[in-house]
């Protein structure tokens, strides 16, 4: 009997199929509609048809409902069906959802007509709530696809639920039919393409919102961030002795901390190699090994695997000791006490990613004899925003302290304002996305802690840290300020608090809080420091609530599905940048600004974007190559 079932199709007609379905979903999930009509032909008809059945109670026997029609539209139709979602006053949602479309299970055959294929696939839709709900469509298509002598396949007819349209002028029809079926499959990340410029543009002083809610974005972020960057991992002072540890997170990983026999420090991951369990449960501590729950595998504090439970089920050749210890971070490295580690193996080294910021950072960590320390123990909350909203706010945003924070001001210091704004005196530093926002009268940050003793010291050593440090950075130390390294650390150097934005998905952030003090200071000064920063920055803090509430607000109210397509305002001071003979990095003039922020998201950007670490621009090209030590920097850094 002569065999007339379809044919598979030639492997290259297979790949271009599936990258147009694929295209499609990527149009139809960015929300990139008036690209998607470019698909369409003039005279396209779009007829969708939905056959819907509902089940009994006991899922015993389905009950047909009828059948009708979802779409049938014209080229024009569809133009007015977007217009009029752009608008926002129809096919909003409440509350709104994010839609991810994953193409699977593709099957090319070709068709009983030259230049004519016929595609069997499965869509699954990924629809995720604000309210946390989340949902899994699938659908089974078969799509007829034929050929033009130009533009490639173009879709041609739809037998059940029809959808005519055209990716090209030159193309002719193509159909597909739409059934739900229930299936399973394995999902697997398709890594978006780098065009991320398109959500942002800096010289104008703009952001588009959904930088800061949509999933995909930010597991990008992940990836191409937090997973090269250098984090953030622990002070020296919280590991001071053989076998310390402590555990925290590079991004979404998890980590162990350990100061090593030898003084050295070493990071890796906290996931046994066996099943992946989480080795380490503690906050901190110290100890001689770590043992693995589950199956009893145990580890030194270098990492390397050391014994199992029951060894003797393993035979010679089973397992190699050395190849299965705790995968370790490729660099880590240390900047006067704060200890970084990162997983990429090649970029620029730690000193290269801090550069002239290190003129900055010397006034929190070297302008006193001795260095510093973190103490009290970490604080740790949950808060549901994303994880930039708190690095900007710190790495800029003088602007939003006198109003949002004034009732907690005045509450604190005997219902004095905050402190005015010299916008003379007072600028913006920007260095490789690392930001620090001052004032040059050297109390500000000293007045709103409201501890007088701590005011009276720092009074008494400013011209020892002149001497150490140079005049300018004496009266910068103290002012109103906040700073932050990017891309996820923050602190406030006159108020003394330090922290770290852990994200935990687009819509939600760990933050960890310590209290960083001099070492040579003395005790009551910092159980006065202490009490400072929990009154103002901890938790229950009367500035910390202030902040927290504003970021939640923001994330949850950006991703509205229309909000999200809004721009927001990033033009404050956008012509104020100066040439400054002593401050290195991007200077701007005024402490009411946005020019960190700015700065902040060109790196963002630019490590979004770049496929070699190594060949980012510098922002801007460093004044202080070479210089080990800022102290003893010449000329007019001296001043």
């Amino acid at each position: 009997m002569l065999d007339v079932r379809p044919q598979p199709a030639l492997h290259d007609t297979v790949t271009a199929l599936t990258q147009r379905l694929f295209h499609e979903a990527r149009l139809l999930d960015d929300e990139r509609f008036e690209e998607w009509l470019e698909l369409l032909c003039e005279d396209v008809s779009y007829h969708m048809a939905l056959k819907s059945r509902r089940f009994r109670a006991d899922r015993s026997a389905p009950i047909a409902v009828g059948a009708g029609n979802v779409f049938n539209d014209n080229l024009a139709r569809l133009k007015l069906r977007i217009d009029r979602l752009r608008s926002g006053f129809v096919w909003a949602e409440d509350p709104p959802n994010f839609v991810r479309r994953v193409v699977s299970n593709v099957e090319v055959l070709d068709a009983d007509e030259p230049n004519e294929a016929v595609v069997h696939s499965v869509v699954v839709i990924h629809r995720n709530r604000i309210d946390g709900q989340t949902r899994l469509l699938t659908a089974g298509r078969t799509d007829r696809w034929r050929k033009g002598a130009k533009a490639g396949f173009s879709l041609r007819a739809k037998s059940r639920s029809t959808i005519r349209c055209c990716p090209t002028a030159t193309s002719t029809y193509f159909s597909r039919s739409i059934q739900r079926e229930t299936m399973t499959m394995r999902l697997e990340r398709i890594g978006r393409e780098p065009e991320f410029s398109r959500y942002m543009d800096l010289k104008e002083g703009w952001l588009d919102r959904r930088i800061f809610s949509d999933a995909e974005i930010y597991e990008e972020e992940l990836y191409r961030i937090f997973a090269r960057s250098w984090l953030f991992v622990a002070h020296e002072s919280q590991l001071p002795k053989a076998g310390d540890f402590l555990t925290t997170h590079m991004g979404e990983d998890a980590v162990i901390v350990t100061r090593q026999p030898d003084g050295s420090i070493k990071v890796y991951l906290n996931s046994c190699p066996h099943r992946g369990n989480k080795v380490c449960f503690a906050d901190a501590g110290n100890t001689r090994r770590f043992v693995c729950n589950y199956h009893g595998w145990a580890f030194n504090t270098a990492g390397e695997l050391q014994g199992m439970h029951e060894e003797y089920c393993y035979d010679e050749g089973d397992i190699d000791r050395k190849k299965n210890g705790l995968r370790q971070v490729a660099r880590v490295g240390s900047y006067k006490g704060l200890v970084f580690a990162t997983f990429a193996e090649d970029g620029p080294s730690l000193d290269a990613w801090l550069g002239d910021f290190r003129w900055y950072l010397d006034m929190l960590l070297d302008n006193e004899e001795g260095g510093t320390e973190l103490i009290g123990g970490c604080i740790k909350s949950v808060i549901s925003a994303n994880w930039k909203f708190g690095v900007e706010n710190f790495i800029g945003d003088a602007y939003h302290a006198g109003w949002t924070h004034d009732s907690g001001c005045r509450s604190m210091n005997n219902g004095q304002p905050f402190p005015p704004i010299d916008m003379d005196n007072s600028y913006h530093a920007s260095v490789n996305g690392h930001g620090w926002e001052f004032g040059t009268e050297g109390v500000g940050d000293l007045f709103l802690l409201g501890r007088p003793k701590v005011m009276e010291y720092y009074e008494k050593i400013r011209p020892k840290m002149a001497d150490r440090l140079g005049t300018m950075r004496s009266q910068i130390f103290g002012s109103v300020a906040s700073a932050s390294i990017f891309p996820n650390v923050s602190f406030l150097p006159g108020i003394s608090t330090f922290r770290q934005w852990q994200p935990k998905g687009p819509m939600q952030f760990e933050l960890k809080t310590w209290v960083i003090v001099n070492k040579a200071m003395p005790d009551d000064i910092k159980d006065e420091v202490t009490k400072g920063v929990m009154q103002t920055f901890g938790p229950g803090g009367t500035f910390e609530m202030d902040d927290g509430e504003n970021w939640e607000n923001c994330t949850t109210v950006n991703r509205g599905v229309v909000t999200r397509h809004e721009k927001l305002h990033y033009r404050c001071g956008i012509g104020r940048q100066i040439d400054h003979d002593t401050l290195p990095g991007i200077v701007y003039r005024g402490q009411y600004n946005d020019a960190n922020q700015r700065g902040f998201y060109q790196r963002w950007l630019d490590m979004m974007e770049a496929t070699d670490l190594g060949a980012m621009p510098p922002r801007p090209e460093p004044r202080l190559t070479g210089v080990a030590e800022t102290r003893d920097l010449p000329g007019l850094f001296a001043l």
